[in-house]
């Protein structure tokens, strides 16, 4: 075989075993395995337990419960249970989960968090499985399943199972950016960059920017262009970012902007995370109060 494709197989080869090394796969999972909203059966832990509105917080009572090793609803009007997770170094993310209705003709919607609301994503009526590949808006920091009635007045003894719900995600190095929120009198508002997902082959910069979202650059803050983050490579480093805010006299809203992350020196990490920063006003309201003079 000439050297020339013996190369060039080499070089194909490298990139394959490259690619592999900056590419996961990691599972967020609960089986109901146990009467507990704290499971945890996959290879990641979900950010917290499930929580319940409009219903007791109890796992073994009440109309939504664990029983038979599945999660139970009966009776469902008006309640609902959501649990959170961390998706923001996910690159791809898939949902799967089993339904049984065994009694009635009600059904339960699966909402995901799409950043600003839950979005629909199945409807469990009868018997079955969802299998659903997450939008890229569903996949950050704040990720959230949450289970709530699909239709009304619900008899007293119609039941629906959940069991199985695993989030099966791709994940690579990424940089996530929380949001934050001060009054404009703050003078500045510090954002934290974090190194999620995986390890890197060494250290690497990001760069970044600022964009307006209802916030206006020269009068609300301080605009950042070609903004540079140098990160060691390990999970769990941080970088700052700080953004200059401006007050002014001005009756208004709370305005936004974002902190956009524009390339890096290291092409495997994921830059598709935001943050967003809020500035409130400072400004005080009288209202009809009417005013004494001395």
């Amino acid at each position: 075989m000439p050297k020339s494709r013996i190369f060039s197989k080499l070089i194909l080869l490298g990139t394959f075993f490259m690619t592999l090394s900056v590419v996961g796969q990691v599972t967020y999972s609960d089986t109901f395995s146990s009467v507990s909203y704290g499971n945890n059966d996959g290879s990641n832990s979900f950010s917290g337990n499930w929580v319940e509105t409009n219903e007791t917080t109890s796992p073994s009572g009440g109309r939504i419960l664990i029983n038979s090793n599945q999660l139970r609803f009966q009776n469902l009007d008006n309640r609902s249970i959501a649990r959170n997770l961390d998706l923001s170094a996910a690159v791809s993310a898939t949902l799967t989960l089993d339904f049984n209705r065994t009694n009635g003709n009600e059904s339960i919607l699966v909402q995901l968090w799409d950043g600003s609301s839950y979005n629909t994503v199945a409807t469990l009526s009868g018997s079955g499985s969802v299998n659903y590949n997450l939008a890229a808006n569903e996949m950050s920091a704040a990720s959230s399943i949450r289970f709530i009635t699909g239709s009304g007045n619900w008899g007293t003894s119609e039941t629906i199972f959940v069991d199985n719900v695993l989030f099966t995600a791709v994940v690579s190095p990424a940089i996530a950016i929380d949001d934050v929120t001060v009054d404009e009198a703050a003078g500045t508002a510090t954002f934290t960059a974090t190194h999620v997902g995986l390890n890197t082959a060494g250290p690497f910069t990001v760069n970044y920017q600022t964009a307006d979202i209802t916030a206006t650059a020269g009068s609300d803050y301080t605009a950042i262009v070609g903004g540079v983050l140098s990160f060691n490579g390990t999970v769990g480093d941080t970088e700052q970012i700080t953004v200059s805010i401006s007050d002014d006299a001005l009756f208004e809203a709370a305005e936004t902007y974002s902190i956009q992350l524009t390339g890096s020196s290291d092409p495997s990490v994921f830059l598709g995370n935001t943050g967003t920063g809020t500035i409130t006003d400072n400004e005080v309201v009288l209202g009809n109060t009417p005013l004494t003079l001395f």
